[in-house]
């Protein structure tokens, strides 16, 4: 905990190390052909270890959203009409959630030019109509600046939420844009491993911030049930980012994919134990 009253800080969980780029910047996507689609996910890990069925959900909900981008890159400058979208993607649970399932937003990544941060919600969303499918109460930016990403231009990017602050979202959100993403504007990312020491530390802090949902220190206002579900949604991304980092490690992707909320005796289970001695083992390895 920091020393602001009731606040935890994730970097208690490890720091970062300066090292850029976080991305590097692959093919452009076409929201209109199905094929450029399913391509640009095809170095998702949510996509790469799914069924046919889900991995079509997955292309329909990036593809439906064509309609959207120009009102999404039109928010995005709203504040700051002098911002230049250069990509724009789906950071977050939306993309691989069961059809129709109730979701509590959409996260969106941006980068625009030049060195920049924002993160902020919005709650008007008519304008996405059938754009999507599942019901959502709102869409979130997280807007990063091109130079930051890329060249590590130093900027404060520190986001205080749920009792909760969140250091390094640059770092944090960029070593993953190539496992995680799925682009609706602008060039993808390429696969490139991420820094492993950077890695880790996003695993590590991943799993801090689900253990402090799972017993409600933090998101006291999300209620049990979604606390648990953001909980799960940590989790299953930790052990996902591990195994394919350490591939040798023969972590059970699957299983993790398969919680949707966590059993009640939580962390305690073996393969969540498993999950955090790993990431231990090799914090000091790397």
């Amino acid at each position: 905990m920091n020393t602001r009253e009731n606040y935890y800080i994730d970097a208690v969980a490890g720091r970062y190390e300066r090292v850029f780029p976080l991305a590097r910047y692959a093919d452009a996507v076409d929201l209109g052909d199905v094929e450029s689609v399913r391509a640009s996910l095809s170095s998702n890990l949510w996509f790469r270890l799914s069924d046919d069925a889900r991995r079509r959900s997955m292309i329909d909900k990036v593809a439906k959203l064509k309609p959207a981008v120009d009102e999404l890159c039109a928010l995005v400058r709203l504040g700051e009409p002098s911002l230049e979208v250069e990509h724009l993607s789906i950071g977050g649970s939306y993309l691989y959630c069961d059809d129709q399932a109730a979701v509590n937003d959409i996260d969106f990544n941006v980068i625009v030019r030049g060195s920049y941060f924002d993160y902020y919600d919005v709650y008007d969303i008519d304008f996405l109509g059938d754009s999507l499918t599942n019901p959502i109460r709102k869409i979130s930016f997280t807007v990063f600046g091109a130079s930051n990403v890329f060249q590590g231009t130093t900027i404060n990017d520190r986001v205080v939420r749920d009792s909760y602050v969140h250091t390094d979202v640059t770092i944090r959100e960029g070593l993953v844009f190539g496992w995680r993403n799925a682009t609706l504007l602008g060039p993808t990312f390429s696969a490139i491993p991420p820094h492993l020491p950077n890695l880790l530390v996003r695993i590590d802090r991943q799993l801090y911030q689900a253990r402090l949902l799972e017993e409600g220190r933090i998101g006291l206002d999300r209620g049990r049930k979604v606390r648990q579900a953001k909980a799960a949604n940590r989790i299953t991304e930790a052990a996902l980012l591990l195994a394919e980092a350490f591939p040798h490690i023969r972590l059970p992707q699957r299983k993790f994919l398969a919680h949707r909320e966590l059993p009640e005796n939580g962390f305690n289970r073996p393969l969540l134990r498993h999950l955090r001695e790993k990431v231990s083992e090799y914090r000091t390895r790397v």
